[in-house]
């Protein structure tokens, strides 16, 4: 079981054991799995993944990014004792244990940043400034894991299969691969060609891998995506509509 432990400083805050199959998200919304409350970080800021290849952190179009051992990200496979950095605060990945230690897919890019105004949105820091602002924010770390009910989403087949699915599992695999929870045969369709996510704000569609791109009605996809009632995803062969229960 992956542990992560959240630090401020050099102040343990609290720790997180993780499951194959579970993810936890962080961000500014008391929604989050860890809430950080500081006016720098986004209300839906970055999301941790433990799928079968490893452990996946993204990204979620925070304003002011997300770090892995001080290199800015979109999306990148951890190691063991990797840190995860958001504004002043640190997740420490431990007992990660998988059979690739190392993904030659990782990739760090740059992301602009600038000016911006804050009350109910987050405050964008530039680099000369961040630290003081930062510092200025400092704030309690509320965490608590998010236990409202939200509206359960659901999968139709409208062609290439029958009947539908419920997405009560957080994860949801969509490939060729037996351990997929929605096989999807075909040439160009990949062992695990996209996941179907639960998060605190929605469900999102996430493209992995195989070489021809999932679509969202009609729109190739590939990254990832919030869906919407009624959103039509064709993977390979098959075309499932999305709705909520």
């Amino acid at each position: 079981m992956v542990t992560l432990t959240l630090i401020y400083g050099k102040k343990q805050l609290k720790k997180f054991a993780l499951k194959k199959g579970e993810a936890l998200t962080v961000g500014r919304k008391n929604t989050n799995n860890v809430t950080i409350d500081n006016v720098a970080v986004s209300g839906s800021h970055a999301e941790i993944l433990y799928l079968d290849k490893g452990l996946l952190v993204t990204d979620l179009n925070s304003k002011n990014g997300t770090f892995v051992n001080k290199k800015k990200i979109n999306a990148h496979w951890l190691q063991n004792h990797d840190r995860i950095s958001i504004c002043k605060h640190t997740l420490i990945v431990s007992n990660l244990h998988v059979q690739n230690s190392a993904h030659p897919d990782n990739a760090s890019d740059s992301t602009i940043i600038g000016s911006g105004l804050y009350n109910d949105e987050t405050m964008i820091l530039d680099t000369n400034a961040q630290k003081s602002l930062v510092e200025q924010n400092r704030t309690k770390t509320r965490i608590r894991l998010n236990k409202k009910k939200k509206s359960l989403g659901v999968l139709i087949y409208l062609s290439g299969g029958k009947g539908r699915l419920e997405l009560t599992n957080r994860i949801i695999k969509i490939g060729k691969s037996d351990a997929c929870d929605i096989p999807v045969k075909g040439f160009f369709v990949g062992k695990t060609m996209a996941t179907i996510v639960k998060r605190p704000d929605g469900y999102y569609f996430s493209y992995y891998q195989g070489f021809t791109k999932p679509k969202i009605n009609n729109r190739p996809i590939t990254g990832s995506v919030k869906l919407k009632a009624h959103d039509k995803i064709k993977v390979g062969p098959s075309v499932l509509e999305f709705y909520f229960k």
